[in-house]
């Protein structure tokens, strides 16, 4: 039966998180790599049956360590020598599924698509195996003694390779209804079988025990097997006695073990479970996912907080370098007023072609590159800036404004915070490695980061200085439509240009409040710098009067709004993106995460929780009869 698209995406999420915690090697972890498997297989293989009421065959799967003799049970229980049996260690490599003549390949899982999720079925094959990632299936020709039950030889779970194909045990158990433990004096306590068979029995997988190879002086270990498997479990109370043990002596596949008398009463016994209906294991399945979901997902969240809080800490730098550049720059006319200068730029429109100005500007000019510091501080502020202005593209640190060092300053202090944040989680005692990772990448490509946002400064400041340019013009091409201002302009010019030129005449220029006009007074000794002092005051009276008022304020909103709008995309494009690629560059390093499944695992707990919620009610409750059909 088809699943939904929510759940597709459950499973095809928790692939993705396997193969990240495969490439950063959380799976290094034995008990982890044990416990996210088996986690994963019930969800796929007990939770989505259950949820979409699929059918699907009875199965027993052999497992147990190395060299305890699986495959030879596994024949011992099918009554022929179907299964491949070695002496030598780890011989099984895949799991087999040997199926009754009622079934074939395609209806190995009954209606149930999502099985053995990423291997492939082969053919039964006793060499040639690949690690886990196929599993054969392979027909029994004529009657079997458990009828119409799949039976799943598979791997050991103990070996030194084992961890390669451990999914392939747990899959075939996940989808079984008993679990045969095949044990011997050597292995009865290992630590990896007995955990694993275990969890199946917390979530109501009905477990048979194998103790083969025994002898009378063993029984004592036959009862710690119980003892052994009843402590590990975590929440399904059993008693020691409900796990049948079946001893067997040391016997090779020959008519003499398959009609072994424990091999016959194992049979029976197993035979006798699969003919009762399918117990409701619902609580049982539920309780254990609500327990170990946290558990698989905490190192996946814990990345993904971290790298949330790298994400979070940058936006918000980003954000406060912004405040810190328009408050103490942008919005501070002591440090700055863009449009101050766009009245300068004017004056040299109106000025153009009257005789003797240019010459003043230029001398002007040249006094500004004199060591005379008075001279400089007088002069630059004007003159300086209009010959930028009338060439943008003019690359002399010189020239440029506060603008370039206002914007720097916010910088370092951006990258001072991230700096601390960097080194505060890192000194924590429960520091996670994307840190390190951070600060390793940022190490990198900290220089050609810095680089770039040097290169954008300075293409910040050149084409704020063109705005500018083009700002002066809009507002001289408005001041056109009133001959008056013009010409006020123009006057006041030659004024300057007479006074300047003579060296005798000196003006103060006072604006008589509640008029447009200017008056001249006080004859002094005139110095070129006369021009720079006036302007500022020129532009003033002419530009705030109550005639241009109203026509120059939107040009004067838009100019402030370019200054706005271009800071903050240069601090978006050069600042804050290239820091938040370097926490994409350190999620890459750690392995595994890619951003397209960033936001799904994100919310991938809760979703399974949702799944997981309709099931406690007794309406939901089902049992499956021997015959597959299910029932409410």
């Amino acid at each position: 039966m088809a699943i939904t698209e929510q759940q597709r995406r459950i499973l095809e999420d928790m692939a993705a998180l396997a193969e990240v915690y495969r490439e950063s090697h959380e799976f290094d972890q034995h008990e982890f790599h044990r416990t996210f498997l088996i986690t994963e297989a019930l969800v796929r293989n007990q939770l989505m049956p259950m949820l979409v009421r699929a059918k699907r065959p009875r199965a027993v799967t052999v497992i147990g360590g190395t060299n305890v003799g699986k495959s030879t049970i596994a024949n011992a229980l099918l009554g022929a020598p179907v299964a491949s049996s070695d002496t030598k260690a780890a011989h099984t490599r895949n799991a087999a599924a040997f199926i009754p003549p009622s079934l074939d390949a395609d209806t190995l899982f009954g209606d149930y698509e999502c099985a053995f999720a990423g291997s492939e079925q082969t053919a039964y094959q006793a060499t040639d195996q690949h690690g886990g990632h196929q599993y054969y299936v392979e027909p029994i020709r004529g009657d079997t003694p458990l009828g119409e039950t799949i039976l799943w030889d598979t791997p050991d779970v103990d070996s030194t390779l084992s961890q390669d194909y451990l999914h392939a045990v747990i899959e075939a158990a996940t989808l079984s209804d008993v679990v045969v433990l095949v044990t011997t004096a050597q292995k009865y306590a290992d630590d990896r079988v007995v955990r694993l068979v275990a969890m199946l029995m917390d979530v109501g997988v009905q477990p048979v025990v194998c103790f083969n190879q025994h002898k009378p002086d063993y029984e004592a270990l036959v009862q710690q097997v119980r003892d052994t498997l009843i402590t590990a479990m975590r929440f399904q109370p059993m008693a020691a006695t409900d796990i049948p043990v079946y001893r067997l002596p040391y016997l090779t596949n020959s008519d003499e073990l398959y009609s072994y008398p424990s091999v016959l009463a194992m049979r029976n016994d197993i035979l006798n479970r699969l003919s009762q209906p399918r117990p409701d294991n619902t609580e049982c399945l539920v309780t254990y996912l609500r327990q170990h979901l946290h558990e698989i997902l905490t190192p996946m969240l814990a990345r993904v907080e971290a790298f949330d809080a790298w994400n979070s800490a940058v936006h918000s730098a980003s954000e406060t370098m912004y405040a810190d550049y328009e408050t103490n720059y942008i919005n501070n006319p002591d440090k700055y007023d863009a449009f101050k200068e766009a009245n300068t730029y004017m004056l040299h429109i109106v000025t153009a072609n009257m005789q003797g100005m240019q010459g003043l500007l230029q001398r002007a000019r040249q006094l500004s590159s004199t060591p005379t510091k008075f001279i400089q501080q007088v002069t630059q502020a004007t003159f300086v800036r209009a010959n930028n202005m009338m060439n943008p593209a003019l690359d002399n640190k010189a020239k440029r404004s506060n603008d370039l060092q206002a914007i720097r300053a916010a910088n370092v202090q951006l990258n001072d915070s991230l700096t601390e944040l960097i080194n505060t989680n890192r000194q924590r005692a429960n520091s996670h490695a994307f840190w390190d990772a951070v600060e390793r990448v940022w190490l990198t490509e900290q220089e050609s980061v810095l680089q770039k946002f040097e290169d954008a400064t300075l293409s910040h400041w050149q084409a704020s200085q063109v705005q500018i340019a083009q700002s002066a013009e809009r507002i001289y091409h408005e001041l056109e439509k009133d001959p008056r201002a013009i010409q006020r302009l123009k006057d006041i010019a030659s004024w300057i240009n007479g006074g300047a030129l003579g060296g005798q005449l000196g003006l103060i220029f006072i604006h008589i409040p509640g008029t447009e006009f200017l008056t001249i007074a006080g004859p002094f000794d005139m110095v070129d710098p006369l021009f720079t002092l006036a302007t500022p005051r020129i532009m003033a009276v002419i530009l705030e009067s109550t005639t241009t008022r109203s026509i120059i304020k939107p040009i004067q909103v838009d100019l402030q709004g370019f200054f706005k709008h271009s800071a903050r995309q240069l601090i978006q494009d050069y600042c804050e993106k290239p820091l938040l690629d370097v926490g994409v560059m350190a999620l890459e390093q750690l392995g595994g995460l890619r951003l397209k499944h960033y936001d799904s695992m994100k919310t991938l707990h809760q979703r399974i929780k949702r799944l997981l919620e309709p099931l406690t009610s007794d309406s939901d409750r089902f049992v499956e009869t021997r015959d597959g059909n299910a029932h409410v």
